[in-house]
């Protein structure tokens, strides 16, 4: 705390003639990194004002970027600069920078609006607060600061290619359009095919995310040549005849997309809603036998997916009943042991008719031919030596179900009868899953460990063996199991490994160590942090850097991985924990 009044602070706030020549030479210093000169003359000015906010703030800020001071300290002794001065742009623009460098993003967003409210004159102050404004999803915000820009110089063809991202991000599309048709006409290179059609991919995304259908397909059918990447041309038509209901021309262009990709979501959630086809509802025959038609045409109506989105649209009756007992034959022939999982789609009452009756004929199936493994029976015109020889994928099959709908002990007495070595493992896994629905983990993590000396680096079996120790409260046992995963990726953690640090902290946490939960709730949050790139440079230099389209997809995951579920229960965890 400094002996002098406020009075005697404020006066020190203001640079003589010669000190302030000294502070934009100091300023000058820190840009080009000569930070010991830099350091020198501060010193100077310092020795005369010791108060003095800029002076201070700018000594912690070299200080911090030479290492000879930690992040903590530094941004206490800005703050205090602040409190001697806190109507200096300068200052905030000072403690911007040190938050962003410690990825503190939206408080440096707060320290850099208030420096543009203080000086709004400064293109390069304002050019900060846009990237932060990106960097924090503030994409309203973002557009607001860029207008200002481009107000503020019309002539750099970077303030519009920002301003029709920013508006694009913020859903104005409209002035997105008007931006980037400024930018092609007066700043781009059309002799530059890949950079040419970049930006007439970004005018079709613009147009047709604002659903300015009819412009686009006139600009497709104009620009579309000039577009390197004829996958995309293809879509966006798609997506234009579909919306102005042109189905001729949306049932050509599928046809050559199925070609390309026959199992691309967009094709047939597109295909569906063209037969007026609507998942978990009854269809009419002729939408139907449209779809089949269609299939055929691609040569696609063959494959487990038709198939399986068949059961899913159609009605249960004897027909259908036939032809999943059919599918299921053929799957047990083939040794499949996921059939569960295959037809979890045909089970799902959401996106299929008659779900339970379906579930139920195959589990009746499944049923009937287990109880003829079991018992060496024949089952229908399948001789007793033909079930035995799959016996272990029928058997495998049933417990998968009924583990799923409860009947734990009857899947656990069906999973003694399988011994044959190539499936021993996969026994071992479904009996530990059986005893942890049962709650019996000790139990469970015995199977797991049986598996675990064959495939000692598993890591999904890892981490369910770390799951079921800390369920039933062997700390220490998964800590160790810990260590092995961490070993292999000491400077890689994955979000795999986030998922446990968040089960370590929610065990911690009801055996009411909070010291240790806390710990490992930091490590998540430390994850994160890790992980959170500065975009600043693309936000700043689109169009140089990387391709615009690409740009936008960027935005779109780092937006998904900062609202992240797992991340925002370990701060709801955090905050319980601090509120104890």
């Amino acid at each position: 705390m400094s002996k002098l009044s406020a009075e005697e602070i404020q006066k020190q706030q203001k640079f003589t003639l010669a000190q302030s020549e000294t502070y934009k030479k100091i300023c000058k210093e820190y840009e080009s990194k000569k930070y010991s000169q830099a350091l020198n003359n501060l010193n100077k000015i310092l020795k005369v004002i010791p108060e003095n906010g800029e002076a201070i703030a700018m000594k912690n800020l070299i200080l911090y970027q030479t290492e000879q001071q930690e992040a903590k300290e530094t941004i206490e002794g800005i703050k205090y600069a602040l409190r001697n001065n806190l109507r200096s742009a300068t200052i905030w623009h000072l403690y911007g920078i040190v938050c962003r460098s410690e990825k503190r993003y939206s408080e440096a967003l707060k320290a850099f609006k208030t420096m543009n409210n203080l000086d709004g004159k400064s293109l390069f102050l304002k050019r900060d607060l846009y990237c932060l404004q990106m960097q924090n999803h503030d994409y309203n915000g973002a557009l607001q600061t860029r207008t200002q820009m481009v107000d503020m110089k019309r002539d750099f063809g970077g303030n519009w290619i920002c301003k029709a991202t920013s508006a694009f991000c913020a859903g104005k599309y409209e002035i997105a359009f008007q931006s980037l048709n400024v930018f092609m006409t007066h700043f781009a290179k059309k002799q530059d095919d890949w950079r040419w059609s970049d930006l007439l991919q970004f005018k079709i995304i613009i147009l047709v995310e604002g659903k300015m259908y009819e412009k686009a397909l006139e600009f497709l059918k104009k620009e579309g040549q000039f577009i390197l990447d004829k996958t995309f041309v293809k879509e966006e038509l798609l997506k234009c005849y579909f919306n102005l209901q042109n189905t001729k021309e949306v049932k050509n262009i599928l046809k050559e997309l199925f070609k390309l990709n026959p199992y691309n979501e967009l094709y047939h959630s597109t295909l569906l809603d063209l037969f007026n086809i609507n998942l978990g509802k009854l269809n009419s025959d002729e939408s139907l036998k449209e779809l089949q038609e269609f299939y055929k045409e691609v040569n696609f109506d063959k494959s487990y997916f038709v198939q399986i989105e068949y059961f899913c649209l159609r009605s249960f009756n004897e027909e259908l009943k036939k032809e999943l007992e059919m599918f299921i034959d053929e799957l047990i022939t083939l040794k499949k042991t996921n059939i569960y999982k295959l037809l979890n789609n045909v089970f799902n009452s959401k996106i299929s008719i008659d779900a339970e009756l379906k579930y139920q004929c195959v589990l009746n199936k499944l049923k009937d031919l287990s109880h003829a493994a079991r018992y060496c029976l024949s089952y229908k015109n399948i001789p007793a030596k033909e079930i035995q020889n799959k016996s272990s994928s029928i058997l495998l099959n049933y417990v998968s179900m009924i583990i799923q709908s409860g009947d734990l002990n009857e899947a656990l007495e069906y999973l003694e009868i399988i011994d044959k070595d190539e499936f021993i493992l996969q026994k071992y896994y479904w009996k530990a899953k059986c005893l942890s629905k049962m709650e019996e983990f000790k139990q469970a993590i015995k199977y797991l460990e049986l598996i675990r000396e064959k495939q000692p680096y598993n890591r999904n079996l890892l981490n369910k063996i770390i799951k079921y120790s800390l369920k039933c409260n062997e700390i220490e046992n998964a800590c160790n199991l810990l260590k092995i995963i961490n070993s292999k990726d000491e400077n890689d953690p994955s979000s795999t490994n986030a998922y446990l640090l968040l089960a370590f902290a929610n065990a911690y946490f009801l055996k009411g160590d909070l010291e240790n939960a806390k710990r490992y709730i930091e490590q998540i949050l430390s994850y994160f942090n890790r992980l959170q790139v500065d975009l600043f440079d693309f936000h700043l230099y689109v169009y140089e850097k990387m391709s615009v389209v690409a740009y936008l997809d960027l935005l779109r995951n780092v937006e998904s991985f900062d609202n992240s579920d797992l991340k925002k229960k370990a701060i709801e965890l955090l905050e319980l924990i601090d509120s104890q």
